[in-house]
């Protein structure tokens, strides 16, 4: 395949890959720039100190600009009709950096990753390729939010987002904006497929580290949080099904498990822990470590990985990662939703508290069965799920939108 230019536009910034969307972006980034690919890479971040990290993707990328986004209730009042997801991520000075670098370079590719930042898709030429990676259907996941909430205005407030964000993607999708559309879950890559016939769709999950890669140097973590026994949630702590797992973790299954555990410990390892989380640590036996440098350390030691969704959407790359390092990994249904895993062979699925505890502990205590998932769950994402694989599906795909268009302007030109 030939050497591709590509504009790749972002709704965060992907370093350091510290959560799970950002992973799946750098990595990819990683990947593509390896095989000697051009990325122009753009987009938003929340606060001003974001920015001065991001030199870092120099070593990726041709060129990157990234722009700080006003929240607050600004963007509410400026487009009351528009979902504040989209419009809190809309910023003038990035529009017009875009614009801009389209007007002075052609390139292969423009991907635009999440349904929010499909705003920005600029006035392209016909040899360009336009592509929408959908991380989730996030109507979906608001609602989902929604009805995991107490009667509240925060409730009332999210299905009223729902209802903006579905009216917004019905309209991306109906319009049929890009020339292909990228889905992580297999599960909403179906649901829009019956919904939206003619869209060209890739389901295309996100990746993990599973190459032999050296093992992280651990004295920090061991420094700082000791050889103890070790539980591990990893994700951004902002996030509301992220929120709600843990605290239903913390506040349900946990007792059980520091009674059965001597000297055990529950790491909350994430960006921007809300106030909820932050309390769960007035228990000294759970530690939030707010943003981290890197993930991949307190990932090698940790014994155990627990997902206990209960709301959201999407594949979580929290699993991928965990199963990547060969971790036992212990999840909800939802946490597991949208992947070709076996419960009780890759991983293993846990829905009641008795039985998210029980696991647990056998699992602290050294379960051989356990062992063998968790050998399981590595060999599974090392034949599906490396990067390299997610990379090459993800260029034939380009590759196989850019032949349709050739193909069908060929067709209208000969009528």
């Amino acid at each position: 395949m030939k050497i591709l230019d590509i504009l790749w536009i972002v709704a965060e910034a992907p370093f350091p890959p510290n959560s799970g969307s950002k992973i799946g972006v750098f990595e990819k980034i990683v990947e593509l720039s390896r095989r000697g690919h051009r990325i122009t890479l753009m987009g938003v971040v929340d606060t001003s100190e974001e920015l001065e990290g991001l030199h870092e993707l120099g070593k990726y990328c041709d060129e990157h600009a990234f722009f700080v986004r006003k929240k607050g209730i600004g963007p509410l009042l400026r487009a009351p009709h528009k979902p504040y997801y989209a419009e809190s991520r809309f910023v003038p000075e990035l529009q017009q950096a875009i614009d801009r670098v389209v007007a002075e370079r052609h390139f292969d590719v423009i991907q635009i990753d999440q349904a929010n930042m499909a705003q920005y898709l600029p006035d392209t030429p016909f040899s360009t390729v336009t592509c929408l990676s959908c991380f989730n259907l996030d109507h979906k996941l608001f609602m989902s939010n929604a009805k995991r909430l107490p009667v509240s205005p925060m409730k009332f407030a999210f299905y009223f987002e729902a209802a903006k964000i579905w009216r917004f993607e019905r309209r991306i999708f109906t319009e049929n904006r890009f020339d292909g559309y990228i889905f992580l879950s297999s599960d909403e890559t179906k649901w829009t497929h019956a919904r939206y016939p003619e869209l060209n769709l890739l389901h295309l999950p996100l990746g993990a580290k599973v190459e032999p890669i050296p093992e992280p140097d651990q004295s920090a973590f061991h420094q700082e949080l000791g050889s103890r026994p070790t539980i591990l949630f990893c994700g951004k702590m902002s996030f509301e099904p992220n929120i709600d797992a843990v605290c239903w973790f913390a506040t349900s299954i946990w007792p059980s498990i520091k009674t059965a555990v001597p000297n055990v410990q529950f790491l909350i390892v994430g960006a921007d822990p809300h106030p909820r989380v932050q309390k769960l640590a007035e228990d000294h036996s759970i530690t939030v470590t707010g943003t981290v440098k890197d993930v991949y350390p307190y990932f090698a030691g940790a014994d155990v990985v627990v997902i206990p969704m209960r709301a959201g959407a999407g594949i979580k790359v929290k699993l991928l990662e965990s199963l990547g390092r060969a971790k036992l990994v212990i999840s909800t249904q939802t946490g597991a939703a949208g992947m070709e895993l076996e419960g009780g062979k890759h991983l293993l699925l846990a829905e009641s508290v008795q039985d998210f505890s029980s696991y647990c502990i056998r699992a602290l205590g050294g379960d051989p069965a356990f062992l063998e998932i968790a050998s399981n769950g590595h060999q599974f994402v090392k034949d599906h799920y490396s990067w390299a694989t997610i990379c090459d599906r993800q260029l034939e795909f380009y590759d196989q939108l850019l032949t349709s268009k050739v193909s069908d302007h060929k067709v209208e030109v000969h009528r």
